[in-house]
């Protein structure tokens, strides 16, 4: 019942985003890219098993996007996917990591139409880990399985500047496990509404109504949650470089399934912005009530963007998160960009709670850094790194931790195709298992256009 509904949700929302594009009927040219690339690749462990064993196979990475741009709306499709070629223990063709995106935007005069919809299939013993893993840190831990995501997003804002006006949000999101190699693993689907009424008696205050409803649903033996809340809220411009926005909810949150209980009570809101000559400094506190035996929890921080001379960039925040179970955490982000005279460094940082099928909280880690140098006319040169860490607070599954490292040479034969070369390295441990690595090199051709 639970996969029949999931799929009418997706199957209308997708009709949806139809319609509203089709109404105009206008759009400008349609713009493709393609990019092709094959592989001859060698692993001493291309499944990061605990015993795995070596294999020598191809590899074909295929994309494909087509977007059309006007003065007032946006369309993009885009298909990506990963063809493995003569493994030992699989069919002549593996389709891998097979990702599928709609992306549709419109504004016009005071209203604004948002809409997407998504799917995307991951190996979890591959390189390419998604960043909605995020919030699925247990799957890092796996040597076996295929995680399948799909959902859509609709967004629609009216009278905008207007003294009344409305938002509207709407999305679904339904993830499965297929062949893992635990069987505690549940598939889930989200549902979510929110709406706000927006009234502006002045052009500094804003006050608005709000209406937020949530309904997740796991198999298995998980807990099931519908949130229910309602408030008042309002955005404030102090002056003309101090804004601030303040909600207040009250918050009904059922349990059913694995746990059964309620949880309610007040949340609350709350973000300070100072704009300044190169960017932004900024205060949020946020205080909600939460499902699970760690009950409301508290994230206070301080961000600041900055926007460096060349078109580099900085953001970074600090701050602290705090539960009645689990005592205080520290909570950092960072984004810097910096350009090179033929190249770019980027370093990312990233921390957030989540909650899983079972009502478990974890603080999930992620780090990334990358640097690019053009050679010369035919030569570049590439180099990644991408850490995740699980941090589990109900102390009832095991921490983990996953890294990875590749490098990349590509020389230009042609106008069109390259020749391609790097070396990956991969490393999973967990508190309970033994450590896994992996070691791979490859070469191939590779082409794009236009």
């Amino acid at each position: 019942l639970r996969r029949k509904r999931g799929l009418g949700v997706f199957s209308v929302a997708c009709a949806m985003g139809t319609a509203a594009y089709t109404q105009d009927g206008s759009f400008g040219p349609f713009e493709p890219f393609f990019s092709f690339e094959q592989r001859l690749e060698y692993s001493d462990n291309p499944d990061l098993d605990e015993d795995g064993d070596s294999d020598f196979f191809g590899r074909s990475l295929l994309n494909f996007r087509l977007e059309s741009t006007t003065q007032v709306s946006n369309l993009a499709f885009a298909l990506d996917t990963n063809i493995e070629e003569g493994r030992d223990d699989q069919s002549s063709l593996d389709f891998t990591n097979s990702g599928a995106l709609v992306v549709y935007n419109r504004s016009v005069s005071r209203s604004e139409l948002g809409f997407s919809a998504r799917y995307r299939e991951s190996d979890v013993n591959s390189d390419n880990l998604d960043r909605d893993f995020d919030q699925d840190g247990n799957v890092i831990s796996q040597t076996s399985g295929t995680r399948q995501s799909y959902g859509f997003d609709l967004n629609n804002e009216i009278r905008k500047d207007m003294p009344i006006g409305a938002r509207f949000n709407l999305s679904y999101n339904e993830i499965n496990y297929q062949d893992f190699d635990e069987d505690d693993f549940d598939d889930s689907d989200r549902f979510e509404v929110s709406a706000a009424i927006i009234a502006r008696p002045t052009p500094s205050f804003s006050p608005r109504l709000v209406f937020e409803y949530s309904d997740f649903n796991t198999e298995g033996t998980g807990v099931d949650r519908e949130r229910i809340g309602a408030g008042l809220g309002a955005d404030m411009r102090i002056n003309s470089t101090l804004s601030a926005d303040a909600e207040l909810r009250y918050d009904n949150i059922e349990r059913s399934g694995g746990e059964t209980g309620t949880d309610d009570g007040i949340s609350f809101d709350s973000s300070l912005s100072r704009a300044t000559k190169t960017g932004s400094i900024g205060l949020t506190f946020n205080t909600d009530i939460t499902s699970n035996d760690d009950g409301r929890r508290s994230d206070l921080s301080f961000n600041h963007d900055i926007a460096l001379p060349r078109g580099n960039s900085l953001s970074y925040s600090v701050g602290i998160t705090r539960s009645d179970g689990t005592g205080v955490d520290p909570l950092l982000a960072l984004d810097y960009s910096y350009a090179l005279p033929t190249g770019r460094i980027s370093v990312g940082l990233s921390q957030s709670v989540s909650s899983n099928t079972d009502n478990e909280e974890s603080i999930n880690t992620r780090l990334r850094a990358g640097y690019t140098q053009q050679i010369n006319n035919l030569q570049s040169i590439s180099a990644d790194l991408s850490f995740f860490n699980r941090n589990d607070l109900s102390e009832e599954n095991d921490d983990g931790q996953r890294l990875e490292v590749g490098l990349s040479h590509s020389y230009g034969l042609t106008r069109r195709w390259n020749l391609v070369s790097g070396y990956s390295y991969r490393f999973s441990s967990r508190e309970t298992e033994d450590d896994r690595t992996s070691n791979t090199v490859f070469i191939g051709l590779s082409t794009s256009f236009p």
